[in-house]
């Protein structure tokens, strides 16, 4: 599954296209996602995206500044 910038970002619920946030309150261990919008994302699909995340924040050189 492909995510835009612009169905990711705060903003994204203005955007038909958005598939809901996901909350962290505890990095990589405690977290909730909120559907919301026309579409929402099955479990696999979650865990998919919090992998992608945590890749990013374990691998600072990947960060554009």
């Amino acid at each position: 599954m492909m995510y835009t910038e612009n169905m990711l970002s705060p903003s994204g619920k203005q955007d038909p296209r958005s598939i809901g946030y996901i909350t962290f309150e505890e990095p990589d261990k405690v977290f909730s996602y909120t559907a919301d919008g026309r579409d929402e994302l099955n479990s696999r699909d979650v865990q998919e995206i919090i992998e992608q995340i945590t890749e990013y924040r374990d691998s600072p050189q990947m960060w554009s500044i």
